[in-house]
């Protein structure tokens, strides 16, 4: 019973160090495209600057998802949503994938 509680307790002390994400700020989206695998896209003026997340591209990809409750489809639609509109938008991230930042999440911002 010892052993449970402790690693429980471990796993509430690093969980947020794990799950800490990063944001974007508000930007608006320079170039968008669609492509077999997921979406690709810029940020007009964001450079990552986060210490945890390094990734050797300054671009978003958000890879095609089939996941029950992935979202993928909402997140496409905000990002279409703003660009077509000029709308600024905030990206949450949380790692790198294929040396692009991997979106998590898609806000719209007046």
């Amino acid at each position: 019973m010892k052993k449970i509680i402790f690693i429980i307790a471990v796993f509430c002390i690093l969980l947020p160090t794990i799950a800490t994400a990063a944001f974007t700020g508000k930007h608006k989206i320079i170039e968008l495209k669609a492509q077999k695998e997921g979406i690709y896209f810029k940020l007009e003026g964001f450079t990552n600057n986060d210490e945890t997340i390094k990734c050797d591209v300054n671009g978003f990809w958000m890879p095609e998802s089939k996941e029950v409750g992935s979202n993928y489809n909402a997140r496409v639609a905000f990002l279409l949503s703003a660009f077509s509109t000029s709308k600024k938008v905030k990206i949450s991230y949380y790692r790198c994938i294929n040396n692009y930042i991997e979106v998590s999440s898609v806000v719209l911002q007046p």
